[in-house]
């Protein structure tokens, strides 16, 4: 995750503001998946499980993860095959807490992208009805005046019309 922030003010409203309850539900879901995903060993992200497999006979692979295990890991499952071990291994507790305010920074920054892109739709959104409303009103206004225009062209030949046609009134002699 980038550490750009996000401004708000000068191309973007910010009509949704920070909420606890909405952060708070991201970090619960993130937090969440920590515990139940399970990655590779040499996995760069953060997750509280790992998959530890082997193509090795089976007193091989445990002779290996006899080592893997004296760092603190724990067994969470095993599966074998022939010639195949797996096993998803529990980190130990201090790496788990050193890594959840490490996934609570990242959930918050998540957060603030997604709250910053829902912004940045209702601003283009609430930009686009403004523009709309003042094209109707400008629109409606041109009408309005061409109306009038046409009403006062149409009073101006019916007088015209009036005068040519109207009977030559007699002139006393």
């Amino acid at each position: 995750m980038t550490n750009v922030t996000n401004t708000y003010g000068t191309t973007v409203v910010e009509f949704f503001k920070y909420s606890d309850a909405e952060f708070q539900q991201l970090l619960d879901k993130r937090t969440e998946q920590y515990h139940k995903s399970s990655e590779g060993l040499h996995y760069k992200g953060l997750s509280a499980n790992v998959d530890w497999v082997r193509d090795t006979p089976l007193e091989v692979a445990l002779i290996e993860l006899q080592h893997i295990l004296k760092d603190g890991f724990t067994i969470v499952k095993v599966v074998t095959q022939p010639l195949w071990f797996k096993a998803i291994l529990r980190k130990p507790e201090d790496v788990i807490a050193i890594e959840l305010p490490k996934l609570a920074e990242l959930a918050l920054g998540e957060y603030e992208q997604e709250r910053y892109q829902r912004n940045v739709a209702e601003t283009a959104r609430q930009v686009a009805i403004s523009v709309e409303r003042s094209e109707r009103q400008a629109a409606a206004a041109a009408a309005k005046a061409a109306d009038k225009k046409r009403a006062s062209d149409e009073q101006k030949a019916l007088a015209d019309l009036l005068s040519a046609y109207a009977e030559p009134t007699e002139v006393a002699a």
